[in-house]
């Protein structure tokens, strides 16, 4: 199966052979997985049947129907304390997978690894898995058609405190960047620039305060870059 390189990287950060998939829609990610043998066999959840009755066909036409099974129902609500020790919560903004890892935290403390990529509030989310009891242990940036996607990887444990800054890119991303995640960078200088142009020009003064931090997060960007 041919698939974007943001499922191939979420793929690839699989650690062990049981996989849940949340939010698993056509299924492409288990269904990658277990023919490139990152993992034995897979539970897809999704809160929808359409998706997943399409998840079905791709299942069957990969010959997986044994391997993989279907779900429905919200986040991780579907399954049992243990039952898979990877999960995926993908496709999602950041504030939605909170939810899904606080309605159930039992369950989402079940596993030795989680796999999230946010579509946005990764900041939020950041937050959220150490105020719970979770570390970041890994993370990525993946630049994917043009556009940017974060995948963390956490687990139960503690973790070292943050600043604002690590909180809104990433520690280990920063501390290991890769090219991706500087384009990342770039590409949020760029986008803080036109902001702050914008309040600049604004006949009502605009937000000071927040130009002020748009400055002082940019003074960070670029120094970063420069290393």
């Amino acid at each position: 199966m041919e698939v974007s390189k943001r499922i191939y990287k979420i793929s690839n950060a699989i650690e062990y052979s049981t996989l849940a998939d949340i939010g698993c829609d056509h299924c492409y990610l288990p269904v990658f997985a277990i023919q490139n043998g990152k993992v034995g066999s897979a539970v897809g959840i999704d809160v929808n049947r359409g998706p997943l009755e399409k998840a079905k066909e791709n299942i069957s036409q990969a010959g997986l129907s044994g391997k993989i099974e279907l779900r429905l129902g919200y986040g991780l609500s579907p399954l049992k304390l243990g039952e898979c020790e990877s999960a995926v919560i993908s496709g999602m903004g950041g504030m939605l997978i909170c939810d899904i890892i606080l309605k159930d935290i039992d369950i989402a403390k079940g596993f030795k690894q989680l796999i999230l990529s946010p579509q946005s509030d990764v900041a939020y989310l950041r937050h959220a898995l150490h105020k719970n009891g979770f570390c970041i242990y890994d993370e990525q940036m993946v630049l994917d058609k043009g556009k940017f996607y974060p995948i963390i990887m956490a687990k139960v444990g503690e973790d070292c405190q943050y600043s604002d800054f690590e909180y809104e890119y990433g520690k280990k991303n920063l501390l290991t960047p890769t090219e991706d995640f500087r384009e990342f960078l770039k590409y949020s200088l760029k986008k803080n620039e036109n902001i702050i142009e914008s309040i600049s020009n604004s006949s009502a003064g605009g937000d000071s305060y927040r130009k002020a931090m748009l400055e002082d997060e940019n003074m960070l960007l670029r120094r970063w870059l420069e290393n």
